[in-house]
């Protein structure tokens, strides 16, 4: 029983970290810790002075649990962030090599892709009675 609910508070801990880095514009299945980590790296094993938030939670967790934020990289994680985003494989990949989109009107070699221009042409006005 002991067990259950120190994994259940476990797995609260988590989501709640989890939901502060959404809340700071991270992906929202990354911790804060993974973060920390990943702009450590980034920047040589430092975090910048710009980041002073960051510095005081990253300078406490070495305190608890000494290279924390950089043994708590996740590196499958980080892709959905807004800030501090981690590039995913597709981002790699020169323009060049990027497959469009069927629907993209630049895709010159999908000639069943409508134009914009044939799109705006098709677009009929509705009239509402009232």
């Amino acid at each position: 029983m002991h067990r259950i609910i120190a994994r259940y508070l476990v797995n609260i801990l988590l989501s709640i970290d989890q939901f502060g880095n959404a809340l700071l514009a991270g992906d929202p299945d990354e911790t804060i810790s993974s973060r920390l980590g990943k702009l450590k790296q980034r920047h040589n094993g430092r975090i910048p002075w710009r980041r002073p938030i960051s510095k005081i939670v990253d300078a406490a967790l070495d305190r608890i649990d000494p290279n924390h934020s950089l043994d708590a990289i996740e590196p499958d994680e980080g892709a959905r962030a807004i800030l501090d985003r981690s590039p995913s494989p597709g981002d790699l990949a020169s323009p060049e090599t990027k497959t469009p989109l069927p629907s993209d009107p630049s895709n010159k070699s999908d000639p069943s892709a409508p134009s914009i221009i044939s799109r705006r042409k098709t677009k009929k006005k509705s009239h509402s009675p009232l």
